[in-house]
């Protein structure tokens, strides 16, 4: 999970095929670490590239099978910013589109055809850590 800030203080969506707007974010494939997976992933979803000097860990939790609590899997949390953002892009894997959005409007995409993932407690909290670590402004 990504939280991705532009240069003007605005946070990257991406509107999965499925489970509409939500923050990139994936899996780990086979000889990546975690933040080689959080630029490929951010990439692929967006097409926009992370400035890997800010990519910073801010959380990790678990998502637990409500059936079985003792399976579940980790879910680690990065800030970043964007450093480029790629026009004229052809979205057509796992996403048909991206956008940015004010910090006035963060939590306001709830509303909106939103993923599911985005309906707990770890969206703000997050997202308060993850501006704090990156000194995000809340005033745009």
């Amino acid at each position: 999970l990504i939280f991705a800030f532009n240069l003007n203080d605005e946070l990257l969506f991406v509107n999965h095929k499925k489970r509409g707007w939500e923050l990139p974010g994936g899996k780990i494939e086979v000889n990546e670490n975690e933040r080689q997976a959080c630029i490929r992933e951010t990439f692929e979803e967006s097409y926009c590239e992370l400035e890997e000097s800010s990519l910073q860990p801010i959380a990790q939790y678990k998502i637990i099978d409500k059936d079985n609590v003792d399976d579940g899997h980790i879910k680690s949390v990065y800030a970043a910013r964007v450093k480029l953002e790629y026009q004229d892009c052809h979205f057509d894997h796992e996403t048909k589109d991206r956008k940015f959005v004010s910090s006035l409007d963060w939590l306001t995409i709830l509303n909106e055809n939103c993923s599911l993932l985005l309906h707990d407690d770890v969206y703000p909290i997050c997202l308060e850590i993850a501006q704090h670590k990156l000194i995000i402004s809340t005033t745009n």
